[in-house]
């Protein structure tokens, strides 16, 4: 959506805010976060990989 970054939450721009910062084009994000569902579904980040679930043992 075009108009989307006209708009964009606190949340939202602190998510685009660290890759400016970082200068970086990669960021590890949680997928079941809303916000980051929001920008994806907004066509501002999207995933590049499938999930991958992490198991550790203690």
């Amino acid at each position: 959506m075009i108009g989307k970054s006209n708009y964009l939450t606190e949340d939202e721009k602190q998510i685009l805010f660290y890759c400016f910062v970082k200068n970086t084009r990669s960021n590890i994000l949680k997928v079941d976060d809303g916000v980051v569902q929001e920008l994806v579904m907004s066509r501002i980040i999207y995933r590049s990989t499938r999930v991958c679930r992490l198991f550790s043992q203690y």
